[in-house]
């Protein structure tokens, strides 16, 4: 972290009774002369356990904090790191303690929720350091840890003299504080009914990336921009910033990315909107979903790192190029497989309905077009801004705007989202691909959501173009039905939708 050495001014480790400990604060303590019998308190020895450690400050021992590696181009171990500052102790040199940030176990700015993402499904005791902004110009260091009932989150004192500490014992770095309550088995909760310990530190993930690994176009994309590609609407202009082209290296290759940005990186909740949906996107494995490559949480900046698509947005694609009915049935298809394996297992390895994910706005819109030799090959599901996950359904309480045009009568009456509503917008989705993405219900004037309401409980639906296969009428209209219990399910679409398949010309 930036100024990590100035906080570790002090020359010494200490406890609460004021007396100085050795730099060789990695020997192995136990407990010695200093304690008596007669003592109860489990904190108590440990406090005699410090002293006694003292006699033995010659000692040069140290070990390594679980299996901590470093995220250095030129690594150095911490075992190394320990030993040269060990050589140098009464030789009045200076000492010059290994930047937290080398350490894997370092993630950056990295959001509370993310943590708990990463931990939760980490054994008790596995934990990791984040830095949590405080004010403008300063941050609070955080222990993120898997306890026994929930993932806790620790802000790590600083003394007055530059020492950081969990109860009372103090010293000059981060990284020592954790190797002595991880390998003394002190825990960072002195509380004998809930008592807290290190187990083992946790790396950074793949997904997470350092400001400098990720290289950005200067020019941010936006409409007016020409690219022999083209984007999609959503990445000209996010909610909350612009987007970049760029690239990453990753595993020797080169990766393009579309790099959404914020605006402003004081904007505290556009960056959690930002991170949620790259929450949402990491977790989803499938063909006909964009990919997540990862995100970057420094200091000063907030970047989500999508997979960039070559044939840009379907709308637009739709709009300038005849596609045959075979074509769009197939797109369709990739469409309905992407939308039902969020609706089954939203990522996750062992699924159930509250790992489940709905859309909320499925339209060709968000959609991207992937190219080969210059044709249409697949479909990516994309934008997962308004999803919500691990609910069956979803109510909105607050004011936001809506995909009012394909959206279902109870969401225009309710504000209610499930599984059936994402199926509705599908069916308008289906509607798009065989007008040639003509804007819905662009008959009914003057339009809000009330005025669609009506217009649709009086009966009318989204009509069929004449090149729309009669099989495919009949879903499209299935999937409009005004009782959400008698539209069919997204699994239902997919196994009709291949039989469409099946039965069409090559």
């Amino acid at each position: 972290m930036k100024n990590e050495q100035d906080r570790d001014s002090a020359k010494g480790a200490r406890d609460t009774t004021g007396q100085d400990c050795t730099k060789e604060k990695y020997h192995k303590l136990t407990i010695g002369a200093g304690y008596k019998p007669g003592t109860k308190s489990r904190l108590d020895r440990i406090r005699y356990a410090m002293k006694d450690f003292m006699v033995n400050r010659r000692s040069k021992s140290c070990e390594k904090l679980g299996q901590i590696s470093k995220v250095s181009s030129q690594p150095m171990t911490a075992e190394r790191a320990m030993e040269s500052r060990l050589e140098k102790v009464g030789t009045g040199q200076k000492e010059e303690p290994m930047p937290l940030e080398r350490y894997s176990y370092y993630h950056g700015c990295l959001s509370r929720l993310d943590a708990e993402d990463i931990l939760s499904s980490m054994p008790v005791g596995h934990f990791l350091i984040r830095a949590s902004k405080r004010t403008k110009e300063s941050f609070a260091v955080v222990l993120s840890i898997h306890t026994s009932t929930n993932v806790a989150h620790y802000q790590i004192p600083v003394d007055d003299s530059g020492k950081f500490y969990f109860n009372e014992f103090a010293f000059d770095t981060v990284h020592e504080l954790l190797h002595f309550h991880w390998k003394q088995r002190v825990p960072i909760s002195l509380l004998h009914d809930n008592e807290v310990f290190l187990v083992k530190a946790v790396d950074r993930p793949d997904w997470l990336f350092d400001d400098n690994e990720v290289i950005l176009e200067p020019k941010p994309l936006g409409e007016d921009t020409e690219y022999p590609s083209g984007i999609p609407a959503f990445m000209f202009k996010g909610n909350f910033g612009a987007v970049y082209r760029g690239h990453v290296m990753l595993g020797g290759r080169k990766i393009a990315l579309a790099i959404k940005t914020l605006q402003n990186p004081e904007d505290k909740h556009g960056r959690e909107e930002l991170l949620k949906e790259a929450r949402v996107i990491r977790r989803l494995k499938h063909p006909n979903i964009v990919w997540c490559v990862g995100i970057t949480v420094s200091s000063e900046a907030t970047m989500v790192l999508l997979e960039f698509i070559t044939g840009g947005s379907l709308d637009k694609y739709l709009r300038k190029n005849m596609l045959t009915p075979t074509v769009k049935v197939k797109l369709l298809l990739g469409v309905a497989n992407a939308v039902e394996y969020i609706h089954k297992n939203g990522g996750h390895s062992f699924p159930d309905l509250y790992h489940t994910v709905l859309h909320r706005d499925l339209a060709a819109r968000n959609c991207l077009l992937v190219l080969l030799n210059d044709r249409p090959e697949s479909v990516k599901l994309c934008d997962f801004g308004l999803s919500q996950e691990k609910v069956k359904e979803y109510q909105l309480t607050v004011v936001q705007q809506i995909p009012v045009r394909w959206s279902a009568p109870e969401t225009l009456a309710d504000r209610l989202w499930t599984q059936k509503t994402d199926v509705w917008s599908y069916g308008v989705m289906i509607y798009e691909f065989f007008s040639n993405a003509s804007l819905p219900y662009f008959e009914v004037e003057p339009f809000d959501g009330k005025i669609l309401l009506h217009y649709l409980k009086e009966g009318n639906k989204l009509r069929a173009s004449k090149d729309m296969p009669p099989d495919v009428v009949k879903l499209m209209n299935s999937t409009f039905d005004l009782n959400p219990a008698l539209r069919p399910t997204m699994t239902q679409v997919v196994a009709t939708m291949q039989t469409i398949l099946k039965k069409m010309p090559k």
